[in-house]
């Protein structure tokens, strides 16, 4: 089952229950540890393990936060350098990213790409639910102040993900199956 939803920046395309790449590379799926995932926050609290969610039969990084305040921030990030051998993404510059998400109430992710040429572009998933589900993300998608990525150009320093959530109670967010692709499928209208 497909459904694309046109988003601010681009298209997001939802799947659930084959693969949207061709040519994936499994960048982390969490099933021994949290993989050298780092956090990082300001009047915020947020820690990090590997879990199995609800009604799943495999590992997934378990993100607990919660914003003390407004202006608070909070997120985790890797260097995806270290799965891959390196930060020259080139090759996936026709591609896109996916990654499984599954939170306790409805938020929005901002998925945060920052270059070695110190920007950072961002796609904002805008709706992420109760239910573990992948999110496919093409690379042209992510922006900087209007600019779209260049992977041919750009090398890839820092993956950031930053839950998204109204208020100030305790959320627990779930992120597995991490994987970049060199090409996407054609798109079904």
């Amino acid at each position: 089952m497909k459904r694309t939803m046109k988003a601010l920046f681009g298209t997001c395309m939802f799947v659930a229950a084959c693969s949207a790449f061709t040519q994936e590379e499994t960048l982390y799926n969490f099933e021994t540890d949290t993989q050298g995932w780092w956090t990082f926050s300001g009047e915020a609290s947020i820690a990090l393990s590997a879990e199995k969610p609800d009604g799943t039969s495999s590992q997934a990084l378990k993100v607990v936060y919660k914003y003390e305040k407004p202006g608070s921030y909070l997120g985790m990030g890797i260097e995806p350098k270290w799965a891959l051998g390196t930060d020259d993404l080139s090759a996936y510059s026709g591609g896109g990213i996916s990654l499984s998400l599954k939170s306790d109430v409805e938020i929005s992710v901002a998925i945060e790409l920052r270059m070695a040429e110190k920007e950072t572009y961002v796609f904002t998933i805008p709706k992420v639910g109760t239910t573990l589900t992948v999110f496919t993300i093409p690379f042209s998608d992510f922006k900087s102040n209007g600019k779209t990525l260049d992977l041919k150009v750009s090398k890839l320093k820092h993956l950031v993900i930053i839950p998204r959530v109204g208020g100030f109670d305790e959320h627990t967010l779930f992120v597995d199956d991490v994987k970049l692709s060199a090409s996407l499928p054609a798109k079904k209208e």
